[in-house]
């Protein structure tokens, strides 16, 4: 698909894709321009977040990126550039933490679905509006996050298998309101 957009469009145009998690130097791979490709992770729904994740690959140019900005800045975003390509991004491996933690929670036994989503939208949920992660600590004590990490991590999981709860949604056919 990539080699057969390329010969579409001018030499000079930016193409960027707007994957999930695909590493953009991967999708450069092989392309007669790579400089020209470049991620834009659009936040959901599109048309009212302002959030918008720029991701460079490693032959992303300079241009590239500052005309890719240019248009997230035109949509009306607050674009987020990373630094690295890296796969899944930054909302992406931030929110994918925080899922595997929520089905861990349940498949555990600690709680059900329904309160995990209720304790989340009325704790993370509220001062996540306010700030993030580390304007947060800053806020509440940044010596008391440290010594709960200390004892808390060990108990995280940190499995690297897809949740048996989220197999088991998939394998039932459940799609999400989205895609029904």
């Amino acid at each position: 698909i990539y080699a057969e957009l390329e010969r579409a469009v001018s030499a000079g145009a930016v193409i960027a894709s707007n994957t999930s998690s695909l590493p953009i130097t991967v999708v450069q791979t092989g392309r007669e321009y790579p400089e020209r490709f470049i991620g834009m992770h659009w936040g959901e729904p599109a048309q009212i977040m302002r959030y918008l994740e720029i991701i460079p690959g490693r032959h992303t140019t300079k241009r590239t990126l500052r005309l890719t900005r240019q248009l997230a800045e035109n949509c009306g975003k607050d674009p987020t550039i990373l630094r690295e390509d890296i796969r899944g991004f930054l909302s992406n491996r931030m929110m994918y933490a925080m899922i595997r933690e929520a089905c861990h929670l349940v498949e555990a036994g600690i709680a059900d679905i329904e309160t995990v989503d209720r304790s989340f939208r009325n704790d993370i949920g509220w001062w996540s509006l306010l700030a993030g992660p580390f304007r947060w600590m800053d806020l509440t004590g940044i010596p008391a996050y440290s010594s709960v990490m200390e004892g808390l991590l060990p108990k995280l999981c940190n499995s690297t298998k897809v949740p048996k709860l989220m197999r088991d949604m998939a394998a039932s056919g459940a799609k999400g309101t989205t895609n029904a």
